[in-house]
């Protein structure tokens, strides 16, 4: 706790003006308290919404912000808003980029530079702390794994149940995915878990020779020595920390708030604080494995007498679009023209 709270004190001391996003989660909410507390201002707190019930956490948001009396503002992004500012984000971001989110946020950052010029953000302790339930449902998959000698995973799990398809058929069919995906070595799972297409498929969509192209995932046996004396848990976490952070949710964030001339800081990835956590063992982080989980357990006792209880035992939600529904619907003549366009079909790709 002492550490998140310096991690704060140290980018807040120049700001005359505090302001944060604030989804109503664990993370933010403590960010939000934790500046309205270290600080003694009263904090502008910044909230996107959506019209979709099954991703609006703007009612999880105002009960936080009630909590601290934060001066509170709140933009609602619609489907529209992807068609307009689809062009923009890819010019802001220059790169391939494929989190989505990114549309939320430029309109967070463009409300936020409404009132603030520096805005604090929230990211860090799901990839540092194990904060998502696909973590818990890899560790539940490991146990599966663990009593199996690696001659049977690797021979007789792997050819049984590789063929099986989880996805049309029943609790059967489901159970033996799951064995399935639990008889993967780690770094093959890492391999599969990060690619759209299967060496097959890409030669089947490009018209050069795909075999000559260097693999992208040369880079991984770095990574791979050096987690190799990890636990599981710690490897996962690495993984992320390395990748999704560093070259997504960092991307994301900073890109989209300089495009509205917004500086953001993120004092959950300050190094001290990154450094401790660390040392802390995976069951600190995450508890239950064979029960109901506590995600980012030891954030959460620490944080227990700071936040409002609802905030605390509230269902984990996690920041989304609608974008599905949207894409099926409301976008789906959008989506259509775009990938049908004749721009887009003669990129290297096989037209039948």
């Amino acid at each position: 706790y002492e550490l998140m709270e310096e991690a704060v004190r140290v980018r807040s001391e120049d700001l005359d003006s505090i302001g944060s996003y604030l989804s109503g989660g664990l993370d933010s909410s403590t960010l939000v308290g934790l500046l309205a507390t270290v600080t003694g201002k009263q904090v502008k707190t910044f909230s996107v919404g959506f019209k979709e019930a099954t991703h609006n956490e703007l009612p999880d948001a105002r009960v936080v912000s009630e909590y601290f009396g934060t001066e509170h503002h709140e933009i609602i992004v619609s489907y529209e808003n992807v068609k307009d500012f689809l062009p923009q984000m890819i010019w802001h971001t220059d790169q391939p980029f494929f989190n989505s989110a990114a549309i939320a946020t430029f309109y967070g950052a463009k409300l936020a530079r409404e009132h603030v010029k520096v805005v604090f953000d929230a990211h860090g302790p799901d990839q540092l702390l194990a904060g998502f339930p696909s973590y818990h449902e890899l560790l539940r998959q490991r146990l599966i794994r663990s009593p199996f000698p690696e001659w049977f995973r690797r021979g007789v799990l792997e050819k049984l149940f590789g063929g099986i398809d989880e996805d049309h058929g029943g609790f059967l069919k489901g159970l033996i995915g799951k064995l399935h995906r639990a008889s993967i070595p780690f770094e093959q799972r890492v391999r599969m878990e990060n690619a759209i297409f299967s060496e097959e498929e890409k030669q089947r969509l490009c018209l050069f020779d795909v075999g000559k192209l260097s693999s992208p995932f040369d880079f991984l046996e770095d990574f791979f020595d050096r987690v190799r004396d990890c636990d599981f848990l710690e490897k996962i976490l690495y993984w992320e920390v390395l990748h999704m952070v560093h070259d997504d949710l960092m991307v994301k964030v900073d890109r989209m708030g300089m495009a509205n001339s917004l500086e953001t800081r993120i004092p959950f990835l300050d190094s001290k604080l990154m450094e401790f956590i660390g040392t802390i063992p995976s069951d600190l982080k995450l508890r239950g494995v064979l029960r109901k989980p506590v995600l980012k357990y030891i954030m959460r006792e620490s944080v227990s007498k700071l936040l409002p209880e609802y905030t605390l035992k509230k269902k984990k939600h996690g920041f989304s679009m609608p974008l599905n529904q949207w894409m099926m619907n409301n976008l789906r003549d959008f989506v259509c023209e775009v990938l049908l366009d004749s721009k887009t079909l003669n990129i290297s790709t096989d037209r039948s």
